[in-house]
């Protein structure tokens, strides 16, 4: 889905998940690319571990 506004894909919500990184967890999800964004700043993840639910 884009958004109308900035024409920029818009991640679907439905697929959050709480991931852990190094130092901390986070509600993130995939982009269009498959790089693990962090859900609350936008940001990628670049200490990704692994899906914790």
């Amino acid at each position: 889905m884009k958004n109308s506004q900035t024409n920029e894909l818009v991640p679907n919500f439905k697929d959050l998940v709480w991931v852990r990184c190094k130092e901390y967890r986070c509600l993130a999800y995939l982009d269009a690319t498959g790089k693990w964004i962090n859900f609350y700043t936008g940001k990628k993840l670049t200490d990704f571990v692994k899906i914790i639910g």
